[in-house]
């Protein structure tokens, strides 16, 4: 009887398993038309990652605007504008969704990173006694990094492009 140690990974023993993860001394041998592949599609993420945020609801809101020629907003133009934004950030759901496994199939690993964070754990130790991990996909760094960019983005026109409503004037320059 053959003894072995519990694979962290699968949880039983068995045979030993083939890795296909790209580690730091494999990358040198990746193809510059599959990182460059893999780039591109990750701006094209963030992309609609910003649009999620940014210009569908804009987008909406002047569709919107456009039902009602004036006076106060009418039931049908909010149901339009409501529907229009669910259904846009379904659509781009679903893309980002095809994107990111373009991006994994591109890369031909995973595409996640493991992040060792100590208040996962009591002491920072799990149950087996290593530190808990966090594992962030590409897509989840793209998604955190746009909401801070559209942020950013809305605090820059708020301080210095909107108009002022105390004394009209069209920016703060």
């Amino acid at each position: 009887m053959r003894a072995c140690a519990r694979d962290s990974q699968r949880g039983w023993c068995g045979p030993p398993r083939k890795h296909t993860v790209l580690y730091s001394d494999t990358v040198p041998y990746v193809s510059v038309g599959s990182r460059l592949k893999a780039s591109l599609i990750a701006l094209t993420m963030l992309a609609a990652c910003l649009a999620l945020w940014t210009a569908s609801p804009v987008i909406w809101l002047w569709v919107g605007s456009q039902v009602d020629k004036g006076g106060p907003p009418s039931m049908t133009a909010i149901v339009i504008v409501v529907i229009g934004i669910l259904s846009t950030s379904a659509g781009l759901a679903w893309l980002l969704a095809a994107l990111h496994r373009a991006y994994r199939t591109t890369r031909g690993g995973p595409g996640s990173v493991k992040l060792r964070m100590p208040w996962l754990g009591s002491g920072g130790q799990g149950a087996t006694g290593r530190p808990r991990e966090l594992e962030l996909t590409v897509l989840d760094i793209i998604l955190i990094s746009s909401v801070f960019l559209a942020a950013g983005l809305y605090e820059y026109w708020f301080l210095f492009e909107a108009g002022s409503p105390i004394d009209q004037r069209t920016g703060r320059r």
